[in-house]
């Protein structure tokens, strides 16, 4: 019987009314309804009119498999919502891109109650994120931490990080790495890899100390182990620095007054011969030649870098130069080489300008402004007592 029938002759307007039972539990929030295959990520979702639950009486099911605590837990469960986030497991989609799967919360106490979602698992490729030094010694003992996004590990993580070898193979250019030990010496790390506690599901963090290998660039390839030739695979180049050559780091000093005697600056060497060192010196060489004294040094700043302190010359030429440090090691002289430029001391002189560049003009709704922009200079040697219309600036 529709509602006019219903209704008439008593009304001459109706409407129908459809009662539901507002006590039955729906999904009242969710945080992210898709994720990774690789597992590793969390959902929390909010569930009003739930009965009453702790970990003990409800059962979460995904894709039709009951998950095991370890990947959920309930926040809180009282009379208005019943919170609870679940970390979802590694997902095989096979050579799917997508694939969306159920998420079921049964209340044992009443299965009736019971709410669904659905869930998008995503195929989430293997990625290289980070790699901390991209160089190191060929005598090897360089620490390389290493992070790979949605990694597949072969096995639980814990035992990952126990017994690296089990989840995953690092090649170091024709070297297999091992498993670090418990040591701290160079000799017992040198060729090893170890797998962090900060490692998850999304994230695989690897540090590596690399071996000993003749000088050259290699290639540093990681894969999950038993995985053959077509799993996805990370890599990278890892330059190995010839120990025997010396060489200077960062910062490299590039200009000094021509005037100065006494210009002290400090030098960074790599690769120095401490076990054989027995002599140094410098010099600097341009239309003429003239030693430099050595002033402090040699000094270990690490393992790696050695600081010496010069003591350049004043030089009668406004001139670029080479500035030579020579290092007796046994029978042979290792030396390295910068670029110096002596300018006067006493002239007048431009040190920056900020900014360096701007724009003549800009269009506003068609109509041409001229700028006019404030240029700071920083001046050396600038006579005291300058009145500005003394100073013209062309």
């Amino acid at each position: 019987m529709s509602c006019e029938t219903s209704c008439k002759p008593y009304v001459t307007n109706c409407f129908t009314v459809t009662y539901y039972d507002d006590r039955e539990p729906y999904i009242q929030y969710v945080s992210s309804t898709q994720g990774p295959d690789t597992g590793g990520n969390s959902i929390d979702i909010g569930i009003a009119n739930f009965p009453l639950v702790t970990m003990k009486n409800l059962i979460v099911q995904v894709a039709g498999k009951n998950q095991s605590t370890d990947n959920w837990l309930v926040l809180r469960s009282v009379i208005e919502v019943t919170e609870v986030r679940v970390f979802p497991e590694p997902y095989d989609l096979g050579s799917n891109a997508q694939q969306i799967v159920p998420v079921l919360f049964l209340p044992v106490i009443n299965p009736l109650k019971a709410v669904r979602l659905n869930y998008t698992y995503i195929a989430s490729p293997q990625q290289l994120k980070s790699v901390s030094v991209t160089s190191g010694p060929s005598t090897g003992c360089q620490t390389v931490r290493v992070e790979i996004g949605y990694f597949r590990y072969p096995a639980a993580i814990e035992s990952c990080i126990g017994v690296p070898s089990q989840c995953l193979t690092v090649q170091f250019g024709s070297t297999i790495l091992s498993d670090a030990p418990a040591a701290t010496t160079c000799d017992q790390l040198a060729g090893t890899v170890s797998i962090s506690r900060l490692s998850s599901r999304l994230s695989c963090v690897v540090n590596i100390i690399t071996p000993a290998t003749v000088p050259g660039e290699v290639v540093v390839v990681m894969k999950a182990t038993g995985c053959g030739t077509s799993c996805e695979q990370s890599r990278f180049s890892f330059f190995q620095e010839d120990t025997s050559v010396l060489g200077m780091v960062n910062p490299i000093p590039t200009q000094g007054s021509a005037q100065s005697a006494s210009l002290y600056e400090d030098i960074y060497l790599v690769n120095f011969p401490w076990e054989t060192y027995s002599a140094l010196n410098a010099n600097v060489r341009g239309s003429l030649t003239l030693p430099v004294s050595i002033a402090a040094g040699p000094i270990k700043v690490d393992n790696q870098v050695t600081r010496i302190r010069i003591k350049l010359p004043a030089y009668p030429a406004l001139e670029r130069v080479l500035v030579f440090i020579n290092v007796t090691s046994g029978a042979l002289v290792k030396s390295v080489t910068f670029d110096y430029t002596f300018f006067d001391g006493f002239a007048f002189r431009v040190l920056s300008m900020s900014p360096e560049g701007v724009p003549v003009s800009t269009s506003v709704f068609g109509r041409t402004f001229a700028y006019k922009t404030e240029v700071t200079f920083l001046i050396a040697n600038c006579p005291q007592g300058i009145t500005p219309g003394q100073l013209n600036v062309t």
